[in-house]
Parts: C-alpha cells; structure tokens; sequence
C-alpha cells in the first residue's frame, strides 16, 4: 500500500477554508433576494444579488471539497489505526460531537427562527416539510455533514474489505491509484467525476438548479443527490491519499482547473441571470448541470492544488485556524443567525451589516476556541489532543486529523 510518510499541512488549510466558507455562505442567506419566507431565519431589508451570486458559487463546491478532504485523511488514519481503533476514533471525533452540538444547537435556533419569524412574520413559526412523505422528519440543521460522514466511514470500510476479499493481489487497486492520478492531470476529470450528480439532479422533478446540490438537513434518511456527490468525493480523496503520484498531478494542474472553475461558475451565473424567475428549457437546464457539475469538481481540485503549492509548508497561524475551524463551524449557525435577525431591519446597507456579521462572528468563536475550547476537554474529543495554555510549543509535532 502506499501512503505518504508525513502530514500534508496544506490539506489542513483546505480542510479550513471548506468549513469557514460554511460560516460565509449562511451569513449571505438572509441578504439573498428571492428566498422564500421560512426558509431562513430571517430575510434582511437591504437585499445583494452579488452576495447571491458569491453565495451559490461558493456553495456549488464547498462541500464537494470537505468530503474530498475528509476521504482523504480518512484513509490516513485508518493506515495508522486500523479498522477497530479507527471506528472509535470516528465515533469519539464525529459522533460525539454530531450528538452534543444538535442537543445544543437546535434549541437555539428553535428560539432565533421564532424571533425572526417574529419580526417578519407576526410570530408564525414556518413549519419544515420533509422531502421524504411517509417518514418521520428530523432536522440535522448544519450538522448534517457529520451524519453524513460516519455513513461514508461504514460505507468505504465495506467496499474495502470487499476488495480486499476479491483482490489479494491488488493488481486492481494499482491501475485503480494510475487512473486517479491520471484524471487530476487534465480538467477532464472534473467532468467524469461530476457526470453521476449531474444524472442525479436531472432525473429530480423538483430540483431547483439555483439551490445547487439538496442537502440531507432535516431527515436521517439520505439523499440521493447528496450521497452520489459526496460519496464520490469521499471515496475519491481516499484514492488520492493511496495513489502515490495523486498529490503532484493536483499541485500541477491548479491553473487549468481555476481557469476551468471560473469558465463553468460564470456559465451558470449567466444562465441563472438569463432565467431567473422562469424555468429553464431543458436544453438550458442540461448546459447549466454540466457547467454545475464540473464547477464543483474544478473549484475543489483548484483550491486543494493552490493550497498544496502556496501553503506546502507548516505555519502556525494558519494551523492555528485549521484547529479552529471545526470548532468554529459546529458553533457558529446560532450566532450567525442571532445577528442577522438583530440587523435585519437596520437601515444600513448590506455592504456594512455582512462584513459586521461575518467578521464578529469569527472574531468571537475564535477567542471562543482559544479560551474555552483549545485547552479543554471539548479540545481533546475535536482535535484529539488538550494543548496546555502558555506551554512552550513542541517543533513541527505531526497531529491528528480532526473531522475528517
């Protein structure tokens, strides 16, 4: 088997900007116009089609690049721990956290949707219908990506005992580590790895092309969309971590996939510009899934070989901020919601109350993190390790990886 000898802390940084690009994307929402009463916790008075343009684009791939990342560091610490050490670690790391963060998270924003609804609405509460008639709703809010991902951790395990039972002699997994490395050359392979979503969303009657990918937030039940495209992305970085030449061909190639991301994300924008209110013809509707598709893949594949050329080496602030982030992104929706019910009727434009909500809202979890999080015991369950405060830092120490 192949496995890199040492951390990859460029994957940290990309592993951070996918959860902190979370945080930006929900600060957005309540400034997006069109969205639909109830949907959000609040709708702000001062609307931004840039902000919703920011807000699709970045939620087009961000999650895409999470699960890649995930996968990733998934067979890294299975390589280190092996199966049954593994399934503890996931647990303790994810389900832990997936349990204790809902059990606080969704009385909070039980109470903020109520106050904005409050504030738009004469106090009517929306009610969520679930996509899934017949069974019983319940709403994972954010949290829905860790309950995504200890499916995907069973998941790949069974695939790779299954593989391991037909192949002993891994001639299969070998030309299977020659074609990852040979789809991240060309920008080719974001569209082959994009295709299955794409089928997916086409054959949903419903899909709304603006909303992206549907996400699994209010039933345990999954989604079709959502398991293809994040299984595949999943699956795919557990891949690239045992394909020796993987990382390289990423590294090289981050110009073509930029240029392609940029290309794809303004096709959509455009034929999302051109139809907006109005459905789309289906000849439009396929254009625009493939350009989707392929932004998500490229934009994914672009920033982790930007990351991998600029930001190879180990800095302490931005590792810092990769502890934090995980912190950050499990905490952050009741605050981030608070403020923008708080600000929705100022008379001030969108252009002063986003940065104020977006920046003061990392500015707290960040010295949240750092005083209540890093050196306790809340520290030890996310990241794996208790830092004590004011010790001297240990030189280039490799750490675990944290929910991925």
């Amino acid at each position: 088997m192949h496995s890199p000898p040492e951390r990859v802390y460029a994957l940290d940084a990309v592993r951070a900007i996918a959860l902190l690009l979370g945080v930006a994307y929900h600060a957005t929402l309540s400034f997006v116009p069109g969205l639909p009463p109830g949907l959000w916790a609040t709708i702000d008075k001062s609307r931004s089609p840039f902000l919703a343009g920011l807000s699709f684009v970045s939620h087009s791939f961000r999650i895409t690049l999470f699960f890649f990342i995930a996968g990733y560091f998934a067979r890294l610490m299975h390589q280190r721990l092996g199966t049954h050490a593994f399934l503890r670690h996931r647990l303790q790391r994810i389900g832990v956290p997936l349990v204790v963060g809902w059990m606080l998270s969704f009385p909070m924003l039980a109470v903020i949707w109520r106050w904005g609804s409050t504030k738009l609405e004469g106090g009517v509460l929306p009610v969520a219908v679930s996509p899934f008639k017949g069974f019983v709703a319940f709403p994972l809010v954010h949290l829905w990506f860790l309950y995504q991902l200890l499916w995907l951790y069973a998941g790949v395990l069974f695939l790779r005992g299954l593989m391991v039972r037909l192949n002993h002699g891994e001639s299969f997994r070998k030309s299977l580590d020659r074609v990852t490395a040979a789809s991240l050359r060309w920008p080719v392979g974001a569209l082959l790895l994009g295709l299955p979503l794409g089928a997916c969303l086409l054959r949903l009657p419903a899909w709304v092309p603006e909303a992206g990918i549907p996400t699994p937030d209010r039933s345990l039940i999954p989604l079709l969309p959502a398991a293809v495209a994040y299984g595949i992305a999943f699956a795919f970085g557990w891949l690239v971590h045992r394909a020796p030449d993987a990382l390289v061909a990423v590294r090289q190639s981050w110009v073509l996939h930029l240029s392609l991301a940029l290309f794809s994300s303004a096709t959509c924008l455009t034929l999302l510009g051109a139809h907006a209110g109005v459905a789309m013809p289906m000849q439009i509707k396929l254009t625009f899934t493939l350009a989707f598709v392929v932004s998500t893949w490229a934009w994914s594949l672009a920033l982790t070989g930007l990351s991998l050329r600029f930001l190879a080496g180990h800095c302490t602030p931005i590792q810092y901020v990769a502890d934090a982030s995980y912190w950050i992104y499990i905490a952050h929706l009741p605050l981030v919601t608070a403020m923008q019910v708080w600000v929705s009727t100022w008379r001030l434009h969108w252009g002063f109350k986003f940065p104020f909500i977006l920046f003061t809202s990392l500015a707290l979890m960040l010295l949240s993190y750092h005083f209540l999080v890093r050196s306790t015991v809340i520290g030890m369950v996310l990241n794996g390790r208790q830092v004590v405060r004011h010790a001297k830092p240990a030189a280039h120490v490799e750490h675990r990886s944290q929910a991925s």
